[in-house]
């Protein structure tokens, strides 16, 4: 392997976006014009980035030495065209080679006077969400949401480390401009606060607090923890260990199947109806429950049915005794909360490059809570990038869950210049993409898709245009039924945003 591949790993992450300047020319004799870095290690040849040795050999399987790679990472200082994500990379960088940086006269200080010790960032978006979904009497459901987030970094003295802090807003409503503050769980205030930083010499990078950790682009789960992650980069890709308490709405996480408690079997409420798999069985006097009328994504759960315990009134009860109802939190057959535990996820994955253009992860997540008795619910997941093409990437996810019910959960989308992540700063930027989705209740702890929902089947499309420097728009629309009740499901999201850095 040639030492010197790390450049696809570290600085090529930072320095690829620099610009397009490939040439057809191999300037090393000892590289193959088959090897399937020569085009990366030609263009950082173009870009000034590595120059190899004096007789035109790149020596490839020779260790990199400290003071090279620092030379590296100062020539990427030099760039005035970095993105926010290559900043952040090449922040920890210099970090690690500070002292081999200022030996090169190279001073941090060059870098910051371009933006101060704490950098703020910002997004604006206004958000529609409308659809046939499971919406109580209503047939379509219609919601706007006005969001504010503000990020904060700043770094620890001379530590290292860095301090970090996300403030969250949500107003939202069913009229545009008549919106009230959300009321959900995690969702205003400083709702992420977490340091991180390289943990010495030994190889990890540590975040501790209340963050997002890695977890397969979100496929299983797309939220919070407070807790502490490790994250380990070698040569092919990267290992991770993340673990705390989950910070995210019971909605989010799984809700109880349940009925409308104060209504006969008659539903005489005007636009009322049970769900279709609500029955009603008259000899017996009770009703089966399996979703919620406000949420298909309910859990496998023990408790299908309750039972009415008086004769002139009505007063539920569960013959089985477990008050298992398929949310991550319990309740008594009245609907009535009685359980404050808090759930909590831990997890391990793996990721690896087996070329520039194919990329996977495999991961193992164990999330407890009051569902499923509470047994934990373990997940096994896998995840496959291809590169197909200049603009298209393949990309593909599945995760099995250990409780049965609806355990298996998959996605495969097709993605035009990889998207939701197009650059925004590129005024007239275009990006879509097409994808089906299995979105399994008992094989994901929370969903992060906008189209197709947790506890739902169905394909959804969507693009992405910037209108100008950090002002885009988004624009999606999924359709398929839920996995449940069988129910046909539709939903059409829509979004425009600015973004500040």
């Amino acid at each position: 392997m040639l030492k010197k591949s790390l450049i696809c790993l570290t600085s090529s992450l930072i320095m690829m976006n620099m610009g397009t300047s490939f040439a057809n020319e191999n300037p090393f004799d000892d590289v193959p014009q088959d090897h399937w870095s020569r085009t990366a290690i030609v263009d950082l040849v173009n870009k000034g980035v590595i120059k190899g040795y004096d007789d035109n050999t790149f020596k490839g399987d020779q260790k990199i030495t400290r003071f090279e790679m620092a030379q590296m990472v100062a020539k990427a200082m030099a760039n005035e065209n970095l993105s926010k994500e290559d900043k952040q990379e090449l922040d920890k960088l210099q970090k690690e080679y500070h002292d081999e940086l200022d030996n090169l006269g190279v001073k941090i200080t060059k870098l910051e006077e371009r933006s101060s010790n704490m950098k703020f960032n910002m997004n604006l978006t206004q958000k529609y969400m409308g659809g046939k979904q499971p919406n109580g009497p209503k047939e379509k459901a219609h919601y706007w949401e006005k969001y504010l987030s503000i990020g904060m970094e700043a770094p620890i003295g001379n530590s290292g480390y860095t301090m970090h802090a996300l403030y969250e807003n949500k107003h939202a409503g069913e009229n545009l401009n008549h919106e009230t503050q959300s009321s959900g769980f995690g969702t205003n205030g400083v709702t992420q606060a977490w340091i991180e930083g390289n943990l010495g010499k030994t190889g990890q990078y540590a975040k501790l607090g209340s963050f997002s950790p890695w977890s397969q682009k979100g496929f299983v789960y797309d939220g919070k923890i407070i807790g502490g992650e490790l994250t380990h980069w070698y040569k092919a890709g990267a290992t991770h260990f993340f673990g705390g308490r989950v910070y995210e709405s019971e909605w989010d996480l799984g809700v109880p199947g349940s009925i409308n408690w104060d209504k006969g079997p008659d539903y005489t409420t005007p636009g009322w109806s049970a769900p279709p798999d609500w029955t009603w069985h008259e000899g017996a006097e009770h009703w089966s429950t399996k979703s919620n009328a406000y949420s298909d994504f309910t859990r496998h759960h023990k408790t299908t049915e309750v039972i009415r315990g008086g004769d002139t009134n009505w007063e539920h009860k569960d013959p089985t005794g477990e008050d298992d109802y398929g949310g991550v939190y319990k309740y008594d057959a009245k609907g009535n909360r009685i359980s404050d535990s808090r759930p909590t996820l831990w997890g391990a994955g793996y990721e690896y490059n087996f070329s520039p253009n194919l990329q996977g992860t495999l991961a193992y997540y164990n999330f407890k809570s009051d569902a499923y008795g509470g047994d934990p619910l373990e997940i096994y997941s896998g995840m496959l990038n291809y590169k197909v093409g200049k603009d298209l990437n393949l990309q593909a996810q599945y995760a099995h869950g250990n409780q049965g019910g609806e355990d298996n959960a998959w996605n495969i989308e097709l993605q035009y210049k990889g998207t939701p992540w197009i650059n925004n700063r590129i005024p007239h930027n275009f990006g879509a993409y097409v994808g089906y989705r299995y979105m399994a209740p008992d094989a994901i702890v929370k969903g992060n898709f906008d189209g197709v929902l947790a506890g739902q089947k169905g394909l959804e499309i969507g693009m992405f245009y910037t209108f100008d420097e950090n002002v885009n728009a988004c624009l999606k629309y999924a359709f398929g039924e839920a996995i449940a009740s069988g129910e046909d499901r539709d939903r059409l999201f829509a979004s425009v945003s600015y973004e500040f850095f």
